[in-house]
């Protein structure tokens, strides 16, 4: 797991260009440290990430019940059928966003 505290440090330095990574740039002793800092960075923006997990029982009428995966935390809706096409594109309860899953 990359560290938030890390990468937030280093993007710091790399926006000043060269003069940052002279200035105690947290990724200055890694090989391709810049490479090494982007991968960091994508990895916590997709920890963020989550998406709806349908949760339904069979035959339950007017709509269906979803589950964010990243928490759990369920919603119903009465007529919604998909939440990415009715405007859910974050978790009400832990503000997860959403990625839309492509089958």
């Amino acid at each position: 797991m990359a560290d938030r505290e890390r990468v937030i440090n280093g993007l710091e330095h790399c926006r000043r260009g060269p003069i940052g990574c002279q200035q105690k740039c947290p990724y200055t002793s890694d090989f391709g440290c810049r490479s090494q800092l982007t991968a960091d960075a994508l990895e916590l923006l997709k920890e963020q990430e989550s998406e709806w997990l349908e949760d339904s029982d069979p035959g339950q009428e007017y709509g269906t019940t979803w589950a964010c995966r990243k928490c759990m935390h369920s919603i119903h809706k009465p007529y919604i059928w998909n939440p990415y096409d009715s405007g859910y594109k974050y978790c009400p309860h832990c503000g997860a966003e959403m990625k839309v899953k492509l089958e």
